[in-house]
């Protein structure tokens, strides 16, 4: 059809030999009057076109030269071609395979299998393409050129290019690791890993064959379908890739009456056309000897005629075995059908369970290759990937419909590409292969064209497996965003006048709205998407504040933001006031505080403008994210931070509700003061459930006034219920160690209050030996005086090396600052319990007579017994701490004083 709409002035078809009498013409080179020159596939797919001026032409025996005349000039245009050509195997469609007369270009999955090649038996059952990750490296590739990727350029050694190029035949392994040539004679092959070529080596049995209807590797032995010209019989061979090739390296063979037109395996079996129009279909069995000898043995379990079905046996293109059947299903073992291209037409031949072969079933026609997935899920996995020439990919899908029904049982659906695939990814509905307008390999996805397809055909069910199965890819997000605005455009360029009932776009947002990707896909969409067309996008999706309200109820802030900016650009800015400060609730409540500095200084952006132009609308804005967000409203707002720290509202806020405190607006109540009411009412909540670690987090990205806040809220703060879980709650939230070990370290006999140190290991370095000796002498004394007066005044201390280091071991000196800080913020503001607690918590003696001497009131001295108490139970260090404090509380509390007495341990 390409060729009848344009001038043509010369059509161009391959001389290409098949078998020294069969032609098979893979590709069409047109010549126009213009001396443009124009090539198509067999049923039509455009792959190249340039300028040359050409009088004539000619390919030669291979196809890999264009050899054109102008005027008295004679030209060669050099080609590459891809295997699938001349050899469609199921591996070759595993990998980007090109092929010169001379070269092998590979550019194989980057990710290696879990098998290697070091030990035989690893080789043979490891070949199957298991990866160490479930994604092929070109997921991170999609939709753009592969030039960095690099090609394996592999050269036919001279030793058997001299005598046997050009190149006829390519097949490469499962995992890219073994490599197959065969050209006029014999062939050859590669082995990527030891980077060492084998070939024969008697030259008199690599003349006698020729490789006739290709070769494959399966599980590490190569299968080659080999034609004998000397006594004319063909026979299939086996040759392990370990060894040496001799016809003595055979592992198995089997005899074909008749020429072989073409091979290919599925998994343990092995399918052979033949010249006399049979299929025959053999499962074949490997076996390892403990001395890794490798023996392969074969058996025929089926054999059918197709001659009433093809004009010729050099018509199959392609034979396949495949578990698929017409109705649907997948079984677990064995295969269920015959899958034949005769030139073109894709025949099934269903086998039932007593052998029979069915008529054919007609899948599909204009068939250039067929790609059949591995047995694995219900829905890709049982499917059949079809390249139609300029009709596009075709995916068979299953339906698991009314099995009385054939057209409901599977559906045919088309998905059109801008590549020639060359290679598919079943399970992560992408290929790879080569653009219309360009020679560099290309990964594109058709999920979104294929879950698109089946919603407009009410299959919205079977699209749904599909995107579940389908949910863990990188890039399925971003298919639903390609569905969305596909619907989107198509709705706009043909229906622009309105919603109508052929809508698409109403059917794609229902089957949306059954993924959790939903709010998040179409914010991102609208996003994406022009203003004028938001309008139409949401009567589908429904109005913005429900779906911000949606988004608020999952705690899907990120998402939300982004409905924000379109609540902004589309209502008063009354509306976008009151979910701000929503948002800033619920970034509080979840620690979210960067996207508490970007709403801030949102609300403060839209605050000035609207009191400098009362009664003007938002400026719009389009930002893509909190983080850019943030970006465009510091310029506009950088007085947020000249005003100061939030100060915190009025006391007594703790008691009012979310609800009191959103409806201020009311009330004449400005922004600020109404996210200074949230962030303090939020203050009450950390201080109320001892997260203090928050508390310090939210005073610093918040910029909030801490001090002010503690002065307000003195009188509530006054009394501690339960001095003791507080006491636990700063050690966990600041990870502030027990001093646990004291106890260990005094020894109980009344002896000689000599203090002597253990010696550390004769190994340790004399400077962290001496280090240890001092700091060690220091400590044992600070805590000997401070239990001056105890049980413990006079005793004789040896300390064990790894006892001392856990017993001068302390929290990280960032944690130390933040609980000084606190114990700072609360001594300012004469909150003297809560001070007294962190400095307990130090175990600071200075700050806690300082606390304890301002305030020698009874809460103190209950919070001493408090944690004496305490300490006898959980913590013996603490107890005996509190015991040495005794000198400095005594004159404070003379008659209390005595209430603290040492209990026994």
């Amino acid at each position: 059809a390409s060729v009848r709409c344009l001038p043509c002035r010369r059509l161009l078809f391959p001389a290409k030999q098949w078998y020294q009498r069969r032609v098979r013409g893979c590709c069409l080179c047109g010549v126009y009057e213009s001396g443009s020159m124009y090539m198509w596939s067999v049923y039509g797919t455009f792959l190249h076109a340039c300028s040359v001026p050409i009088s004539l032409g000619c390919w030669d025996l291979e196809g890999y030269n264009l050899w054109t005349i102008s005027g008295v000039t004679l030209r060669k245009i050099p080609f590459l071609k891809t295997p699938l050509t001349v050899n469609n195997v199921s591996n070759n469609q595993q990998h980007i395979i090109l092929q010169s007369a001379h070269q092998v270009f590979i550019l194989p999955n980057r990710f290696p299998p879990k098998s290697g090649l070091s030990v035989y038996g690893s080789i043979y059952m490891g070949e199957s393409e298991v990866y160490d990750t479930p994604y092929r490296s070109f997921i991170a590739s999609l939709g753009s050129p592969l030039e960095n990727w690099p090609w394996q350029v592999i050269q036919v050694p001279d030793i058997y290019a001299n005598s046997n190029c050009p190149i006829r035949f390519v097949a490469i392994g499962a995992s890219g690791q073994c490599t197959a040539v065969a050209g006029t004679r014999g062939f050859a092959f590669y082995i990527s890993a030891k980077h060492k070529w084998r070939c024969f080596g008697n030259e008199a049995q690599e003349q006698s064959m020729i490789v006739r209807g290709g070769m494959l590797w399966w599980h590490g032995v190569l299968i080659v379908a080999a034609y004998h010209p000397e006594d004319k019989r063909s026979c299939i061979y086996m040759y392990p890739h370990h060894n040496s090739i001799d016809q003595n390296s055979v592992v198995c063979s089997i005899p074909i009456p008749s020429s072989i037109i073409t091979i290919n395996t599925y998994e343990d079996y092995l399918v052979v056309v033949t010249g006399s129009s049979r299929v025959a279909v053999y499962l074949l069995a490997m076996s390892v000897s403990p001395a890794l000898d490798v023996e392969v043995s074969h058996q025929k379990i089926l054999e059918f005629s197709i001659a009433k079905y093809t004009p010729h046996p050099c018509a199959v293109l392609s034979v396949h075995v495949s578990p698929l059947l017409a109705d649907a299903s997948v079984p677990d073992t064995g295969f269920k059908s015959v899958l034949v291209n005769v030139a073109g037409k894709l025949l099934m031949f269903e086998i039932a369970d007593s052998g029979d072969v069915g008529k054919p079933i007609i899948v599909a026609t204009n068939v250039e290759s067929v790609s059949c997935p591995s047995r694995s899920s219900m829905y890709l996995g049982a499917t059949l990937w079809l390249n139609c020439g300029a009709r596009g990919m075709r995916v068979w899908l299953p339906l698991h419909g009314n099995k009385e029904d054939l057209s409901s049982r599977r559906t045919l659906v088309p998905v059109k590409q801008n590549v020639y695939p060359l290679v598919v990814h079943h399970h992560e509905a992408a290929i790879l292969g080569i653009p219309i307008d360009s020679l560099r390999c290309r990964s594109e996805t058709f999920l979104h064209i294929l879950l698109h397809e089946l919603v407009v055909k009410n299959l919205e069910k079977h699209a749904y497996c599909i995107a579940k199965m389908c949910e863990k890819l990188p890039y399925f997000h971003h298919t639903l965003e390609l569905m969305i605005h596909k619907a989107l455009e198509w709705d706009m360029s043909h229906y622009p006048n309105g919603m109508l009932e052929e809508a698409v776009l109403p059917h794609v947002i229902r089957f949306m709205r059954q993924l959790p990707h939903y709010l998040s896909v179409v914010a991102h969409c609208a996003r994406k998407t022009e203003m004028m067309q938001w309008e139409y996008l949401f009567q589908s999706t429904g109005v913005v504040a429900d779906l911000l309200d949606e988004c608020l109820e999952k705690h899907s802030l990120d998402t939300a933001i982004l409905y924000l900016v379109i609540l902004q650009n589309l209502h008063p800015l009354n509306v976008s006031r009151n979910y701000i400060v929503k948002l800033l609730e619920a970034s509080i409540q979840q620690n979210r505080w960067d996207l508490g500095v970007d709403l801030l200084r949102f609300l403060h952006a839209i605050s000035y403008e609207s009191e400098k132009f009362p009664g003007a609308r938002q400026k719009k804005l389009t930002g893509h994210g909190p983080s850019e967000l943030a970006i465009r409203l510091r310029r506009s707002s950088e007085s947020f931070d000249e005003e100061g720290p939030l100060s915190p509202a009025t006391p007594g806020i703790e008691n009012m509700s979310y609800d009191m405190l959103t409806t201020a607006e009311d009330e004449g109540v400005s922004d600020r003061k109404r996210a200074q009411r949230i962030i303090t009412h939020h203050a009450h909540k950390l201080l109320k459930s001892c997260q203090f670690f928050r508390l310090g987090e939210m005073c610093y990205y918040l910029n909030f006034d801490l001090l002010q806040f503690l002065n307000n809220e003195r009188v509530n703060l006054c009394e501690i219920d339960d001095p003791a879980h507080v006491f636990m709650s700063i050690h966990e939230e600041f990870h502030w160690p027990y001093p646990d070990i004291i106890p260990r370290i005094l020894s109980h006999p009344k002896v000689s209050p000599n203090i002597s140190v253990t010696p550390v290991a004769p190994d340790s370095d004399p400077q962290e030996v001496t280090e240890v000796e001092e700091r060690g002498a220091d400590f044992i004394s600070d805590t000997v005086s401070l239990y001056e007066g105890s049980v413990y005044s006079e005793c004789r201390v040896e300390i064990d090396p790894n006892i001392l280091a856990e017993a001068l071991k302390r929290g990280t000196s960032e944690n130390e600052e933040k609980l000084m800080f606190f114990l700072k913020m609360f001594s300012e503001a004469h909150v003297y319990n809560y001070a007294l607690l962190f400095a307990l918590v130090l175990r600071d003696v200075e700050a806690i007579a300082s606390v304890v001497s301002k305030d020698p009131s009874s809460v103190i001295l209950s919070i001493l017994m408090a944690i004496d108490c305490w300490g006898h139970q959980e913590s013996g260090g603490y107890s005996l701490f509190l015991q040495s404090l005794k000198p400095l509380i005594a004159p404070l509390f003379p008659t209390s004083v005595n209430d603290l007495k040492l209990k026994p341990l």
